[in-house]
């Protein structure tokens, strides 16, 4: 009677356990499972302010692009006003402006106020191109980042799965 006793007692002990060690590891993976939810709910909030920035980037080559054409705009209407003036007080100093040298200096004029136009568009277009590199930078990152929580996600459902696995493979060992 004592012999049954014992193995009873024992059986029941490794049952027990058994049932502790499921128990944990169903909460082990209750934890898990939150953590996967939180870490990709962080996941998605990275990649929308990734996708946001780039956005803003975009838009801001967009500006600066305007921005280069408006002032380059604005400095050929201030170099013709200039020559305009020249050649008012020309006039007024009875200097002919038909002459050889009012000429060549209307050309360089001419010439210098396209050079400057040209120098702030290309100015611009090279401030436009920084903010679109960082768009592309942006994108490039919101896409690594996902593809990052993909790969660690599927890794932390394997490393779940397994858990489980090794758990209920204790466990039935007990009872062999």
């Amino acid at each position: 009677m004592c012999i049954i006793t014992t193995t009873v007692a024992s059986t029941a002990a490794i049952a027990a356990t058994a049932i502790l060690s499921t128990a944990a590891t169903a909460a082990s993976a209750a934890v898990s499972l939150s953590q996967i939810s939180a870490q990709k709910k962080a996941t998605a909030y990275q990649i929308e302010q990734s996708k946001n920035q780039a956005k803003n980037a975009e838009l801001q080559a967009a500006y600066e692009r305007q921005e280069g054409i408006e002032e380059a705009r604005q400095k050929k209407l201030n170099s013709i006003l200039n020559m305009h003036n020249q050649k008012a007080k020309l006039a007024a100093n009875n200097i002919a402006l038909s002459s050889q040298s009012v000429l060549n200096m209307e050309e360089d004029l001419k010439l210098n106020s396209e050079l400057d136009a040209l120098t702030i568009s290309q100015n611009a277009e090279k401030k436009a191109q920084y903010y679109l590199n960082k768009r592309n930078n942006l994108y490039q990152n919101a896409a690594l980042i996902s593809f990052n929580n993909k790969l660690n996600t599927n890794k932390a459902y394997v490393q779940l799965g397994t858990s489980a696995f090794n758990s209920s493979s204790l466990s039935s060992k007990n009872f062999n």
